[in-house]
């Protein structure tokens, strides 16, 4: 609710937090298809934001039921095309730049398995960032573009890592897809 955000974000405020971190979930904006676009709830976000100072890292992240692999029925699956979640992405950096966004986060912790589903990819997650950050780019010279956050994790029932994804990621070529790790 507004309230809910005001006072949220009041409380950074008071706590000295200069920036925050927000999930920009995708199907949260094109839930319905890939034509229709649901820009409110985090305009709202960016505006409070913006309004007390604050800056945002949006994490970009999560996969509507239209844009999913067959048989997954998690928005943790990553999408079928990821040059879909990048076109997703450039939408939102045309649309967030303007308003000073320009660090953005691809995914959130997909070394693990509540995050990437069924199982965490390495190579498949260095795909989607090698799609993604170069079309946040292309919109915004000027931005950050960084890899998801790693869960601490062991390798055992289908979670990877954090040390082992990053090795696997930047040995797929992850690394030099993002701006920083």
């Amino acid at each position: 609710s507004p309230a809910a955000l005001s006072a949220t974000l009041n409380d950074a405020v008071r706590l000295g937090v200069n920036w925050i971190r927000v999930d920009l979930s995708w199907p949260d904006i094109q839930g319905r298809s890939a034509s229709a676009f649901q820009w409110g709830p985090f305009d709202a976000v960016i505006h409070a934001a913006s309004a007390r100072h604050l800056n945002v890292l949006p994490m970009i992240a999560y996969t509507p039921s239209w844009a999913r692999q067959i048989g997954c029925n998690s928005d943790k699956c990553p999408p079928a095309s990821p040059q879909e979640f990048a076109i997703f992405a450039s939408e939102a950096a045309a649309r967030y730049a303007p308003m000073g966004v320009h660090t953005w986060e691809i995914w959130n912790e997909p070394n693990v398995t509540g995050f990437w589903r069924p199982l965490p990819n390495p190579q498949d997650y260095a795909t989607l960032v090698a799609a993604t950050a170069p079309a946040i780019h292309a919109i915004d010279a000027n931005a950050v573009v960084l890899s998801g956050g790693l869960a601490p994790a062991t390798t055992s029932n289908g979670d990877i890592s954090q040390l082992q994804f990053l090795d696997e990621f930047c040995a797929a070529g992850g690394a030099a897809s993002v701006d920083a790790i």
